[in-house]
């Protein structure tokens, strides 16, 4: 892996790590074995106990849904907080709550106490079953992704929900490829909202196996549209997406929808598509990188055409980022000169 490509995916893996975030932070499917019970519902009351030696609080949570176990009455948890690196809830939180028993009679403690939950949605997805708890875990993020931002986040705003619609695609690339990805694929192929462009930046950094490449093509495809007319309220979702497509994104199959992207009024999109095509180089990327990539108005997305012309045709050695600023006026003549002879 080049050092351009390693940049890429450390911008990318932010949205691979939500539950295993925190040193010795267990993953999601180690979450669900070692529970005992997993719940989904609200924090009814908390009550902070500083007395206590362990810094505990005790919480009771209002289950609505049992995706793992089977809950004695009331469902109360004492919570660690002896260490400031342990993830915390707050009132009336709702969330999907990952327990095991304690020792004290009848009350329970939280599974990991890095990651004592994660985020899930009022509403509950259709075909709700606790028979599975990965798959009950599956269908709960994926309900997180299709859920109106009122409903989750108590605000119209789509942006106002972009942390809740991000941390459910990360912690659906928690699981295993076989039980996440049909989860984030019927997010993808659904009616629209910015779940479901969250759902395909998802499916573009975790699905690689065989035949990924085509696969990558086709969801790049699905968020097209978005990506060309992105909502400037949008940012980050933007720019998340525009990461996942820049390190993920290899296809010759996709070069017609980058040729588009790069015209995006999103500068971000435009850099995305510009090193996509500089990655797959390939013949057919010249025309592009040539005719609109050069003139780009970023220097960024001009010094990907540069890169990728040059390891498309061979007639110069790719130059580095610090050698295309040094050099950029003299580059820049070059390969215009170039196309200017050599692109219809």
């Amino acid at each position: 892996m080049n050092s351009r490509s390693l940049g890429i995916a450390l911008l990318v893996s932010g949205l691979t790590t939500v539950a295993a975030d925190a040193a010795g932070a267990a993953s999601i499917p180690e979450m669900i074995e070692a529970s005992s019970l997993i719940v989904v519902g609200r924090v009814d009351a908390m009550q902070s106990q500083p007395a206590s030696p362990s810094g505990s609080a005790s919480v009771v949570i209002s289950a609505n849904r049992v995706l793992k176990g089977s809950p004695q009455g009331q469902v109360v948890v004492q919570l660690d907080q002896s260490n400031p690196d342990y993830g915390s809830v707050r009132p009336q939180q709702y969330g999907m709550f990952f327990l095991r028993q304690s020792a004290r009679g009848g009350t329970y403690a939280a599974t990991d106490p890095y990651t004592p939950a994660l985020i899930a949605s009022p509403i509950s997805p259709k075909g709700f079953s606790s028979s599975d708890a990965l798959t009950g875990v599956a269908r709960e993020l994926a309900g997180v992704l299709t859920t109106p931002p009122e409903r989750l986040v108590g605000s119209g705003d789509p942006a106002a929900a972009q942390l809740s619609y991000s941390e459910a695609a990360a912690a659906l690339q928690d699981l295993p490829l076989q039980t996440g990805g049909p989860a984030l694929q019927a997010v993808a192929n659904s009616n629209g909202g910015p779940g479901r462009v969250w759902a395909v930046a998802s499916l573009l950094s975790s699905d690689n196996g065989p035949g990924s490449d085509i696969r990558q093509s086709q969801y790049l495809d699905l968020v097209k549209s978005f990506l060309l007319k992105p909502d400037a309220n949008l940012a980050f979702t933007t720019s998340m997406v525009a990461n996942a497509v820049q390190a993920n994104v290899k296809s010759p199959a996709a070069i017609p929808t980058l040729t588009v992207l790069l015209g995006s009024p999103a500068v971000s999109v435009r850099r995305a598509a510009a090193s996509a095509l500089s990655d797959i180089a390939t013949k057919q990327v010249i025309a592009p990188l040539a005719n609109i990539a050069l003139k780009d108005a970023d220097q960024n997305v001009r010094y990907y055409a540069v890169l990728g012309l040059a390891e498309a045709t061979g007639v110069t050695k790719s130059p580095t980022m610090p050698s295309f600023k040094q050099n950029e006026v003299a580059m820049l003549g070059f390969w215009r000169n170039w196309a200017k002879a050599n692109v219809n």
